[in-house]
Parts: C-alpha cells; structure tokens; sequence
C-alpha cells in the first residue's frame, strides 16, 4: 500500500510528507507469503518484520531476492517464519521519526555504509 500525500515540498518538509509503503507482516509469517507478495507488487521496496507492536527489521526487495537465490535458500526459508531470514541476514535498520526533515534524513541515509544505501527506511 502506498499513501500519498499531494503537499508541495519545501525546504522544512518532513518525512511526513513522503509517499510511504506500509508493508509489514508478523515475525511469524511464512518466507512464502513475503515472496508472493513481492511477485504481486513489483515497486514494493521492502517489508517491515513486527514482533508484536514493535519493528524489529526491514528486508528489502533487493536483499530478499538476493538471497532467495542462492542454492539451497527457497527450501530454506519459504516454508520457515520470515524472523529467521531476518535473523541470518543481520542488517541495521534506519529508523527516523515522520518528523525529521527530509534533507536530515538523507544525509543519516547516505552516511550509512556502502552495501546499506539504498535499504529502506522504517518511519515511525
């Protein structure tokens, strides 16, 4: 899902501001169930992975089919809760509050390490 906003931006928007995606599923839920919506939604940049209330990591696109092709990865993890996919893939998540300025927040982006730039951000 995506939510839109039609506000101009100005030199103070924030992230509030951004169109965002609200993919998330519960840590429980099957690799399986990620992979076919991601088949379903080709501009869907990532999921958010809950346990309970709580974000606990992002997987995105790029790093989910990343690893889904490696040998032995779909028998692995598409039958098992996405959390162990999470968990063997062991990446920070970038987590900005909807009112932090969108020039803050690609600076905080682009100043993270190489291999974790264009990795999704988790609005909150």
């Amino acid at each position: 899902m995506v939510s839109s906003n039609s506000t101009p931006f100005y030199p103070n928007s924030t992230l509030a501001d951004l169109p965002t995606y609200q993919y998330q599923v519960d840590a429980s839920t099957l690799g399986e169930v990620v992979s076919n919506e991601f088949q379903q939604d080709p501009k869907l940049p990532g999921v958010i992975i809950k346990q309970g209330e709580d974000a606990i990591g992002v997987i995105s696109r790029r790093k989910f089919l990343e690893q889904m092709s490696q040998p032995y990865s779909l028998e692995l993890y598409m039958r098992r809760p996405i959390r162990i996919l999470l968990e063997v893939m062991a990446s920070e998540t970038l987590k900005l509050s909807h009112d932090c300025q969108i020039d803050q927040a690609v600076r905080k982006a682009l100043n993270r390490s190489r291999d974790l730039v264009y990795e999704p951000i988790v609005v909150i």
